[in-house]
C-alpha cells in the first residue's frame, strides 16, 4: 500500500488474497479450482461537504500514532478456501509510513450542494489511533485541519480487512481568528 495515494486509481490498491490445496488435475482443463479472495488491505471512504463556503480541497492525509497505514506487507496465509486468514500477528511491514496521503487534483471542491466522495487504502489491520488532516484553501487563505477519529468514549476502532465509510462530514469554512 503506497503512502501516496490518487483518487483516480484507489481501486489499484484493493489486494486481495487466496489459498486453496485443491490437488491439480491429472489433465489439462480437467478440473476447477475455486478461490475463496479476500481483502488485504482496511479501507476509508470518506463523504465530505462543507458547511457553508465553498472549499478548495488541496490534500488529505490519515495518520495514526502507532501503526505503518502504507508499506510492503508479508503475512502467511494461514486456513484455506473460505476460511483462508492473514497471520497479522507474524507479519512483517518494510518501507513502513504512519501516513498514507491522497493529492487532490487542481481545483477539487466542496460546498453545501456538492460533497467529494473518496476512498484511502491503509495496511490491514485494527486501527484506533487515527486522525484527518486536510490542507484546504478557503477565500483565498491556506489553512490544515485535524480532525482526530474519537468519540465521548475514546479513540474509534477500526477492523481490518473492511471499507468503513464515514458519512456526514461537514467542513465549516469560516474560522474564528484574533490577531494580537
Amino acid at each position: 500500500i503506497p503512502a501516496s495515494q490518487s483518487p483516480e486509481t484507489e481501486m489499484d490498491y484493493a489486494y486481495m488474497f487466496a489459498r486453496t490445496t485443491a490437488g491439480l488435475p491429472s489433465g489439462k482443463y480437467e478440473k476447477n479450482v475455486t478461490l475463496y479472495f479476500n481483502p488485504a488491505f482496511t479501507a476509508f471512504e470518506f463523504h465530505l461537504k462543507s458547511l457553508d463556503d465553498e472549499i478548495t480541497l488541496v490534500d488529505f492525509t490519515l495518520e495514526s500514532a502507532s501503526s505503518n497505514l502504507a508499506g510492503t506487507l508479508v503475512a502467511a496465509i494461514t486456513g484455506k478456501d473460505d476460511q483462508a486468514t492473514l497471520d497479522l500477528e507474524n507479519a512483517s511491514i518494510t518501507g513502513g509510513s504512519k501516513t498514507a496521503k491522497i493529492t487532490f487534483p487542481t481545483d477539487t471542491k466542496i460546498t453545501k450542494d456538492a460533497e467529494q466522495v473518496f476512498t484511502i487504502f491503509a495496511l490491514p489491520q485494527t486501527l484506533n489511533d487515527l486522525t484527518l488532516k486536510f490542507n484546504i484553501e478557503v477565500n483565498g487563505n491556506e489553512e490544515t485541519r485535524t480532525f482526530p477519529l474519537k468519540n465521548a468514549s475514546g479513540p474509534i476502532s477500526f477492523a481490518p480487512f473492511k471499507k468503513h465509510r464515514i458519512n456526514g462530514l461537514r467542513m465549516p469554512g469560516g474560522m474564528w481568528r484574533l490577531d494580537i
